[in-house]
């Protein structure tokens, strides 16, 4: 399904964004809205909600970080380890913080999307920081369920809307009300460019 760009950049700019975009942040949803056209997905529902989730892991920039928002591998593993975060431990040279748009982790979940996508993600975890190989582990980790077994179909098909809840997919319910109203508006934005 196709989205006239303009308009929609000019929706989002009043919400959930506020005043002039940055370049970052054209070039973050552009990848995300390429990845969505390409895809053949048509529930406006769930464009909505991952470009949310987007803004809510990474920040207004919409692009791929490392946990904590560090600029360097070094940075993160230190950030991780001081927070006692179980997956902070080195497996095979690596270790298997948060990475990418939805913040993947741990070396399993690392496998299990290298594995659907067709490249050596554990062996090469940084590959979670391009945009587009980030924009694919969003797009098939929150359709197919791979993060928590929850997945956009459970909270958005013909009877259901559930933006609240729709947080499941990626964690708990951690500022589900946030990323709701986020979604609600880019729903919006959404649907008048459409």
């Amino acid at each position: 399904m196709a989205i006239n760009r303009k308009k929609f950049f000019d929706g989002i700019k009043s919400g959930p964004f506020s005043g002039a975009l940055k370049a970052s942040t054209v070039k973050g949803v552009t990848t995300v809205l390429d990845a969505w056209e390409a895809s053949g997905l048509t529930d406006e529902r769930w464009l909505a909600y991952m470009l949310a989730t987007v803004l809510a892991e990474c920040g207004a920039n919409m692009l791929p970080v490392r946990e904590g928002f560090k600029k360097t591998d070094a940075q993160a593993r230190a950030y991780v380890k001081k927070r006692g975060y179980k997956y902070a431990k080195v497996v095979d040279g690596q270790v298997y913080y948060g990475r990418g748009l939805v913040q993947l982790t741990w070396q399993a979940n690392y496998k299990a999307m290298g594995t659907i996508l067709g490249i050596d993600l554990a062996g090469k975890p940084d590959l979670a920081l391009d945009p587009v190989t980030a924009s694919n582990i969003m797009f098939e980790g929150m359709t197919r369920g791979t993060f928590t077994s929850k997945k956009l179909s459970n909270y958005f098909n013909k009877t259901k809307t559930d933006w609240k809840n729709a947080r499941r997919i990626i964690n708990k319910l951690d500022r589900a009300d946030e990323i709701a109203t986020y979604a609600k508006q880019f729903h919006s934005d959404i649907v008048i460019a459409s």
